[in-house]
């Protein structure tokens, strides 16, 4: 009994079971991988053993999500077999989230099967392959590459780059994948490495992103030397002091870069000495005592790029006193003719020496006299002074003479005071006789043409030579002119200042004048600051002539230096002049329009004083400096020798 109910149970079973498994579902099955936006082609294929009407559902699994892709009922008859095709765009709708490691499962009736698993991703893997890791500002920069999906196919879409710091965004296509973006650097970018941001990526029909990959490189940009610049530390120097400078290399951003370079020093009178140096370094100028005074300029250069900065260096009168026996001897150390008043004392006795007029790196010699003994000597001009030891000298009274000019510069005071009185009497007489006098021009022994020719050497029988400054005055429209009571006054005006002046008057031919200051006439070694000075008080006159009337006077002034064979007795200088000099000085005047112009060989003697431009064939004389400023220290030593006692 018992083993037939159990027979009756299992053929129970068996026929339970048999219509469940009457039925299998196969998948085509899918791609390893899918991008977003990729098509999604596979087939179920179903089939039963014995006739069934079920739904097939087929449903996308991804993690923890489902999205069903399909349902649809199929009948299907005992044995029969039926395919359905499942095609889906893997868009960002259908997806609605899903990605990741996935696969499908379909369920006909109570039979279900799943596929392989496969991946759905919306990576695009991006490969920068050229580009230059160091760009110039102002050039472009190649960037080209690959961009492909995680499915393997190439990307067909955007490619974006993004610099950040120079404010670049620029969007090319990617055709098949390949791409390729082109940028300028601006010029003025900073030398620093920059990021670059490269994202490629495709949208759907609605705008959205789809698939996204990106990739980063850097690149820096060269510093380019683009400025230069030198600080000083002062821009007025005294000769003597030191000043202090830096030389700043700038990139194209304005920053400092560090750079060789060469810094030329260019004095005023256009000397130049160049130094190697490095920027950013501080560097220092030890300026000489006899450095040339006016505008140095320092020009800073490297790689073609240059800058200039101006400082300058300040007039320095300065001497050095020393005494060897019995001679005083004043070494100009400073960058300006030496013209100070100095103050020697010889034992008790205080004597002002005047008229020093020691030439830039020159020297001067005086005489010491004094009744036989040993004196202790002092020597003060206000800024220097000191004890210069101790001397025997001989002579009658304390005196110091200049052996050069063979005549007296200074006695003891009561003495000097005596002779100025007495020369101001006689100058005084003798002025009010001369001021009577009425004469246009000269009255020389003869006339002579000033550019063309000067005296015959054989009227010179015991002349010395001598060195000698000359004026040369062209009255250009002199034929007009001739006769004109008002330009006779002013020409005879300047003839009286020329005498006046120490200088010999010779009047040429055509409305020309020549003014000789030499040493025969002037009693003075060096009369080039003399005529200058005569020659611009003669173009104030004539120019302050010309502004009160309607016929100008049209002129021409010129100075030049030379050596002339001089001989001077009875009131008349006969001479040979040497080389171009009474020539070089017509030549000038004969070029200069209503101005004074002097010579290179002037301007270097007077450049301290005499203040000037540039122009054809020399210099235009500007302004000369006032040498006043010693006045006072030289009344102070005449009050002290009246008063007997010292000032402060």
């Amino acid at each position: 009994m018992k083993k037939s109910l159990g027979f009756v149970l299992i053929l129970m079973i068996i026929a339970f079971i048999v219509p469940m498994v009457s039925s299998s579902i196969v998948f085509k099955q899918p791609n390893p991988v899918y991008n977003i936006g990729d098509e999604l082609n596979t087939k179920v294929d179903v089939s039963s053993l014995q006739e069934n009407n079920e739904f097939l559902v087929a449903d996308l699994i991804c993690g923890a999500k489902t999205n069903e892709l399909l349902r649809v009922p199929i009948k299907l008859k005992a044995g029969e077999q039926k395919s359905q095709e499942i095609i889906i765009d893997l868009d960002r709708k259908v997806l609605d989230g899903l990605s990741g490691v996935c696969f499908l499962r379909a369920n006909y009736g109570v039979e279900s099967v799943e596929s392989r698993k496969f991946e759905i991703s919306s990576e695009v893997n991006l490969n920068v392959e050229s580009y230059s890791s160091k760009v110039n500002p102002g050039e472009s920069l190649a960037v080209s590459g690959k961009a492909i999906k995680k499915n393997g196919e190439l990307l067909s879409g955007v490619i974006s780059l993004n610099v950040e710091g120079l404010n670049i965004y620029q969007t090319v296509s990617a055709v098949s994948g390949i791409f390729s973006v082109n940028f300028s650097i601006p010029k003025n970018a900073k030398s620093v490495e920059y990021n670059v941001e490269v994202m490629a990526y495709d949208k759907d029909g609605n705008g959205e992103i789809m698939n996204s990959g990106n990739s980063n490189f850097s690149f820096k940009v060269n510093p380019v030397l683009t400025k230069m610049d030198i600080a000083l530390s002062e821009l007025n120097v005294v000769p003597g002091n030191s000043i202090t400078y830096t030389a700043f290399a700038l990139d194209q951003a304005g920053d400092s870069m560090t750079s060789d370079a060469t810094l030329t020093i260019v004095s005023p009178i256009g000397s130049q000495e160049e130094r190697l140096i490095q920027t950013s370094q501080t560097y220092q100028i030890i300026t000489k005592a006899n450095s040339t005074s006016g505008t140095w300029k320092l020009i800073i250069s490297s790689n073609n790029v240059s800058s200039e900065k101006s400082y300058q260096v300040e007039e320095y009168e300065v001497a050095e006193f020393k005494v060897l026996g019995n001679i005083l001897t004043v070494n100009n150390i400073g960058n300006v003719v030496y013209d100070k008043a100095i103050e020697v004392t010889i034992g008790q006795e205080k004597i002002v020496v005047n008229g020093t007029y020691v030439p830039i790196g020159g020297a001067k010699n005086y005489e010491l006299e004094a009744p036989d003994g040993d004196y202790d000597i002092f020597a003060n001009d206000g800024s220097v002074s000191g004890n210069l030891g101790r001397s025997f000298l001989t002579g009658e009274v304390i005196a110091i003479n200049d052996p050069n000019n063979k005549r007296f510069v200074n006695l003891t005071s009561g003495i000097w005071i005596l002779i100025i009185l007495v020369l101001g009497g006689v100058a005084f007489v003798y002025y009010k006789k001369v001021a009577k006098k009425s004469y246009y021009g000269a009255t020389p022994s003869r006339r002579v043409s000033i550019l063309a020719a000067t005296p015959r050497a054989d009227e010179v029988q015991n002349g010395e030579k001598e060195n000698a400054s000359l004026v040369a005055l062209k009255l250009k429209n002199y034929d007009v002119l001739k006769g004109n009571d008002g330009v006779k006054g002013v020409v005879n005006g300047i003839v009286s200042d020329a005498r006046r002046s120490g200088a010999y008057v010779e009047q040429g031919i055509g409305g020309a004048l020549l003014f000789i200051f030499t040493k025969s006439v002037t009693k003075q070694a060096d009369n080039t600051l003399s005529a200058v000075e005569f020659g611009k008080s003669m173009v104030e006159k004539i120019v302050d002539y010309n502004s009160k009337v309607t016929n100008r006077i049209e002129f021409g002034a010129g100075v030049n230096n030379g050596e002339i064979i001089a001989e001077y007795r009875g009131g008349i200088l006969k001479y040979h002049a040497m080389g171009n000099s009474v020539f070089g000085a017509g030549k000038i005047a004969d070029s200069a329009s209503d101005a004074l112009i002097i010579s290179d060989s002037v301007h270097a003697i007077t450049r301290a004083r005499v203040k000037v431009e540039k122009a054809m064939n020399g210099w235009k004389v500007a302004n000369i400096k006032d040498n006043s400023k010693y006045s006072d220290f030289i009344g102070k030593f005449m009050t002290r020798q009246k008063s007997g006692r010292d000032l402060v």
